[in-house]
């Protein structure tokens, strides 16, 4: 089984092939996360662990992007499960 690095890697590897990566922005990169997540909700009601599968790979791929907008954030989580930044 493939590590999780090992397939960070190929998949910024991959969108780097087809330019999403440089050309990636933040409200079309909204819309693809909110479209899969759709589709994940749509494979859960149908129980179908392909689709669902699929739907989370999917919506990770832009993992990388949104940790390095992130990464040098400051704040914290309040007991109700909301970020504060610090500023």
């Amino acid at each position: 089984m493939k590590t999780y690095s090992k397939i960070e890697i190929e998949i910024l590897e991959w969108a780097a092939a087809r330019l999403i990566t440089p050309n990636a922005r933040p409200h079309t990169q909204l819309l693809k996360l909110v479209s899969e997540v759709g589709e994940l909700c749509d494979a859960e009601a149908k129980d179908n662990d392909l689709d669902r599968e699929d739907a989370v790979g999917d919506a990770m791929d832009r993992i990388a992007l949104a940790y390095k907008q992130i990464e040098l954030r400051k704040g914290y989580v309040t007991p109700d499960g909301t970020f504060v930044k610090e500023v």
